[in-house]
């Protein structure tokens, strides 16, 4: 993937830490909150949720909200979410057969670790 030269044709600067951030995004497999990734990028959150808003506005990621906090993805396919209502943590739910017909953003109950 040229991160560098897909935020060129989106008109963003491609900086060191955009290109960075992107790279992470593309390399998880669930989606990641600024608290996830504050570990990782010294980036105060004001400039972290203004690259996650330029990301969003150009296509790149996609953010899934809870009532605590916000996740981003990168964008590969559309795919609905797991909301644990325990615990907070977001997953990708791959396999949505079972809700053939339905346009399914987010599912939301406990998490086999908070089930326990």
């Amino acid at each position: 993937m040229n991160f560098i030269k897909n935020l060129k044709e989106s008109g963003l600067k491609a900086t060191p830490k955009r290109v960075a951030l992107l790279e992470y995004l593309y390399s998880q497999n669930s989606p990641q909150s600024y608290e996830d990734m504050r570990r990782i990028f010294s980036m105060d959150k004001a400039t972290f949720y203004r690259n996650m808003h330029s990301f969003e506005d150009a296509g790149f990621v996609k953010c899934v909200e809870t009532s605590e906090r916000r996740y981003y993805e990168y964008i590969r396919t559309e795919h609905p979410h797991f909301l644990c209502l325990h615990c907070g943590e977001v997953e990708c739910l791959k396999e949505a057969s079972f809700l053939n017909g339905y346009e399914i953003q987010t599912v939301q109950g406990r998490c086999p670790k908070c089930k326990e």
